[in-house]
């Protein structure tokens, strides 16, 4: 339905799919992180947190997976510094970012469909693939690289199939059930100052990203629109399917508006990740900021 639903919402969901012997798809966000986490890979400290370590000199070597930190995180500033004052920057993705132009080695990923591994899927259930296609020049999946780097600080022969990689993980029993699937209910954060409060969220394909190296994506690109409470429409001076203009930290942009039901009331919801839509310039060090919004341009 493209809402996002909380633990009850999916509850009721999972009934009326026993109820009609149907099935229902639940997108959940944060998949990659407990695959991460399922994996081994956990640190205590958050993105902001390895940033401001790394921009102090602290980090030696950052290895960045499959993220533009430039395009993508809301600290454009500190992303910058920190990847000036790493000795050694390694950029593992599909494509020569805007990240990876820092980086003293970039390592080419595979795409999802030329690899053998293990997803947390949208249940956050392990699921095995296969690959569908024959991977491209020296590309290579991301548990293969990770093989590589232990062999050679481990001095070993490095792991020849996702399986045997796999098995080495079981058997250091490093991986990991414990954490619950069920997302925290959502609450509005405190943010001082003037103006509506205002999450900024990216859309599922993260079009920003791939609409700049894929013109088939970028023709198709949706148009960045606002999600409005119904309820605050009228209060705002502001009409379904028409234009507002919002402002913060200098920068300006006119986006759709949307009427759903499932934003919180006196707050807004920016969907980002769109080509033509730098959504960290709204921003600056947080996904939450207060804008000015106005009745745009019919």
């Amino acid at each position: 339905a493209g809402v996002y639903a909380g633990a009850a919402g999916r509850k009721a969901l999972t009934e009326l799919a026993k109820a009609v012997s149907g099935r229902y798809l639940s997108m959940e966000k944060g998949s990659n992180s407990r695959g991460a986490y399922l994996s081994g890979l956990y640190c205590k400290k958050n993105v902001e947190g390895i940033l401001q370590d790394a921009a102090q000199g602290k980090i030696k070597v950052l290895f960045v997976l499959g993220v533009d930190l430039i395009k993508e995180y809301p600290n454009g500033a500190l992303v910058r510094e920190a990847l000036a004052n790493v000795d050694t920057l390694v950029v593992y993705d599909l494509f020569f970012t805007d990240t990876a132009a820092y980086s003293d080695i970039f390592l080419p990923a595979t795409a999802f469909a030329e690899e053998d591994g293990v997803v947390v899927n949208f249940l956050w259930d392990e699921q095995k693939r296969r690959k569908a296609l024959k991977q491209r020049g020296m590309s290579k999946p991301l548990w293969e690289v990770a093989a590589m780097l232990r062999a050679a600080y481990m001095g070993e022969e490095a792991a020849i199939s996702f399986d045997v990689a796999r098995k080495e993980l079981e058997d250091s029993g490093i991986l990991s059930s414990n954490l619950s699937w069920e997302p925290a209910e959502e609450t509005l954060p405190k943010i001082g100052g003037d103006g509506v409060l205002a999450r900024v969220t990216t859309t599922y394909y993260r079009s920003a990203r791939y609409s700049t190296h894929c013109k088939a994506v970028s023709s198709i690109e949706q148009e960045p629109f606002v999600a409005v409470n119904p309820a605050d429409l009228e209060g705002l001076g502001l009409k379904d399917s028409g234009k507002a203009r919002l402002s913060a930290n200098g920068s300006s942009f006119e986006l759709q508006v949307m009427t759903a039901a499932h934003v919180p009331v006196g707050s807004l919801l920016i969907y980002g990740g769109f080509e033509n839509f730098p959504l960290t310039s709204l921003l600056s060090g947080r996904w939450e900021v207060r804008v000015k919004i106005e009745r745009g341009e019919e």
